[in-house]
């Protein structure tokens, strides 16, 4: 059986630089035998921990990218069907932990301009006498 360390033997540093190569947080957890939700809460607290995150959606996505451009013409449909789903999900992965940088953008830009012209309008006596002239009979 092989040893496993514990949280308090865990080096920040190292496991921040492994999460910006690429690591996974759980393989991480895996090989100082502890909860991922332990490390995570350890980890998130490194100075340094956004940018890993930033650096390892940019790992994956490249490496995911890399492997589907490195297809020769000997590639087989399912190879290429499962290079493209790599890349797919690794966008989406990147998305979902660094929207700023890999999520999608909308942009809405509204110009309005408003011109209000006030007109003053002043009653004017009517120019013809519209006034009913009823005429008596003697």
């Amino acid at each position: 059986m092989a040893f496993r360390a514990k949280l308090a033997d865990l080096d920040d540093d190292q496991a921040i630089a492994e999460i910006a190569s690429g690591l996974f947080l759980k393989h991480i957890a895996a090989r100082y035998g502890v909860a991922k939700q332990s490390l995570h809460e350890r980890l998130k607290k490194h100075p340094a921990w956004r940018a890993a995150i930033e650096m390892q959606a940019e790992t994956l996505v490249e490496s995911a990218t890399s492997e589907a451009m490195g297809l020769d013409r000997s590639a087989t449909m399912p190879d290429i069907a499962r290079a493209r789903v790599k890349v797919d999900t690794a966008h989406k992965w990147a998305a979902a932990r660094d929207s700023a940088n890999w999520g999608q953008r909308s942009t809405v830009q509204v110009d309005a301009a408003i011109t209000v012209h006030v007109v003053r309008v002043e009653p004017q006596a009517p120019a013809i006498d519209i006034t009913p002239q009823i005429e008596e009979k003697p």
